[in-house]
C-alpha cells in the first residue's frame, strides 16, 4: 500500500514535470506560429537579453526580502 501512495503523491509533479518539458520543446513551433514572417529574430533575441538581466537584480531582492521576512 505504500508504494501506491507514493506513486499518487508523486503523479501531479510528475505530469507537470512532463507538461513543462513539452513546453519547451514546443517553444520554436509556437514562436513560428505567433511571430509574423518579417520579425528581426536579432532584435527580439536582444529586448529578451535585456529583460532576463533585469530580472535578475529584482529576483534577488525578492529573494532578500523573503529570507529577510524569515528572520524577522
Amino acid at each position: 500500500m505504500r508504494v501506491r501512495q507514493r506513486i499518487i503523491r508523486a503523479l501531479p509533479w510528475a505530469s507537470g514535470a512532463l507538461a513543462l518539458i513539452g513546453l519547451g520543446a514546443a517553444t520554436p513551433l509556437l514562436l513560428n506560429w505567433a511571430a509574423p514572417e518579417s520579425a528581426d529574430w536579432d532584435r527580439l533575441s536582444s529586448i529578451s537579453q535585456t529583460y532576463s538581466a533585469l530580472s535578475i537584480p529584482l529576483s534577488g531582492a525578492a529573494l532578500l526580502g523573503g529570507v529577510c521576512q524569515l528572520n524577522g
